[in-house]
């Protein structure tokens, strides 16, 4: 009896994939770390968590891991039967969701959102230490992250995929892994949280901005690095902001929330009113000299 070719041959597909939808800004490293850390413990409940070589030299030497390997959804799906675990930074492109739905895998979501304002905070952070240069008020006005999760929800709901939401600022990092944990079905314990990169301060933003506007993404990143990693473990600061695009802000996310159905009553967002939001922000008239120790 003959045997079939190789071309014939129809690869094995993974039974399930997991997605987990990381936080895209500052901090969002927070759980694709804790996962490559585990990427043996996940292994050995049979859950394949695929990392590239440097990443697994970063994990095994403690350090953070980048949410990753989305571009090589297709390849890993062809080549890992059983269980693939994978991580994306932000909310899922549609063209992953069709290449996932097109696998004869189950599919089964976890996505990790934050409260509107420590979002784009974070998200813009990101952005500046990766190259962007645009100011923080034309970043809000084009922020509508509580929209897209509403439209992600309706697609996996039309699709009867089974999704979880959990939001980052309702719960600290160990708690969130111990959620992921049990999502995942590991033992208790078994996710551990990774220190990370600290943000830039209210100086070192201007800075970076006015640095990156003329210089490439790959220096902007040398100069993040240097500034976060090489600087005083110092708080992040706030962009400057007027106060009529926060008030904007704060009304297109009060319409989001308000009409949010994604959000358990448990992490639902929280926005503060517009009179606590502006005693948090500093004019763009009104900054003072600004120095990289502060």
């Amino acid at each position: 009896m003959s045997q079939p070719s190789a071309e014939s041959v129809v690869p094995e597909k993974p039974a399930t994939i997991w997605l987990c939808c990381c936080e895209a800004g500052l901090g969002g490293e927070g759980v694709p770390s804790a996962l490559a850390q585990a990427a043996r413990a996940l292994a050995a409940v049979g859950v394949h968590y695929p990392l590239d070589p440097l990443a697994r030299r970063r994990a095994e030497a403690g350090c953070t891991v980048a949410a990753h390997l989305t571009a090589a959804a297709p390849v890993l799906i062809d080549s890992h039967p059983g269980t693939l675990l994978l991580t994306c930074a932000g909310l899922p492109e549609p063209a992953l969701l069709e290449t996932l739905a097109a696998s004869r895998a189950r599919l089964r979501v976890l996505v990790v959102v934050r409260d509107p304002l420590e979002d784009a905070l974070a998200c813009y952070q990101q952005a500046l230490k990766t190259g962007a240069s645009e100011a923080f008020e034309a970043f809000l006005e084009r922020y509508h992250a509580p929209q897209r999760l509403q439209r992600l929800a309706c697609h996996l709901g039309e699709a009867g995929v089974a999704h979880t939401v959990l939001n980052r600022d309702r719960h600290d990092l160990p708690a969130l892994l111990a959620r992921l944990g049990d999502w995942l079905g590991l033992v208790p314990g078994t996710l551990h949280p990774v220190a990370s990169e600290r943000g830039l301060t209210a100086s070192e933003l201007i800075f970076q901005r006015a640095y990156n506007r003329h210089n490439p993404p790959e220096a902007a990143r040398l100069l993040s690095l240097a500034l976060c990693r090489g600087l005083p473990d110092l708080d992040p600061g706030l962009p400057p902001v007027r106060p009529a695009v926060l008030k904007d802000f704060a009304a297109r996310m009060g319409e989001a929330i308000a009409a949010d159905t994604v959000l358990s009553a448990t992490e639902r967002y929280r926005l503060d009113a517009p009179p606590a939001l502006l005693a948090r922000f500093v004019r763009p008239d009104r900054q003072a000299i600004h120095h990289l120790s502060a």
